[in-house]
């Protein structure tokens, strides 16, 4: 795990609607599989949340929980997009693969009760670890 400040990349600003140089505070963690990195994670949080005095040592990787548990800001839900994506060269050497390589990539959002984004989670799955297997049930009327 580590944590900072950093003016976020421009589509997290658009999503916070923030202007100009403003910085939000970042998280950035991985998940391993015994030595083998299997997911690499960049967490942002919107300034409207107090983040920087909370105590990262006590997280054990359920965000929404231990969000949740913290503040007094209500989480209301999160929305998720799921799409196959090329390896950005900056996130590769996290999970010792190739820029480009194709991954299953995650872009989250936790929004408050009144409907105000205030984390963006983008989540990159090492392809050759992670599978995803999807069930629909078809109900019929």
């Amino acid at each position: 795990i580590s944590t900072g400040e950093l003016t976020p990349p421009v589509d997290v600003a658009e999503l916070f609607n923030l202007s100009g140089n403003l910085t939000v505070h970042y998280l950035q963690r991985m998940v391993s599989a015994g030595s083998q990195p299997v997911i690499y994670i960049e967490d942002y949080f919107s300034p409207e949340i107090p983040t920087k005095h909370l105590d990262w040592t006590r997280f054990d990787g359920d965000l929404v929980k231990f969000l949740s548990d913290r503040l007094e800001t209500q989480l209301n839900y999160f929305e998720s997009k799921i799409r196959a994506a090329a390896l950005r060269q900056e996130v590769a050497p996290f999970l010792q693969l190739e820029a480009n390589t194709p991954v299953l990539s995650v872009c989250s959002t936790i929004y408050t009760e009144e409907n105000h984004p205030v984390v963006c989670s983008k989540i990159n799955f090492n392809s050759n670890i992670i599978e995803m297997n999807i069930v629909r049930v078809i109900r019929n009327s």
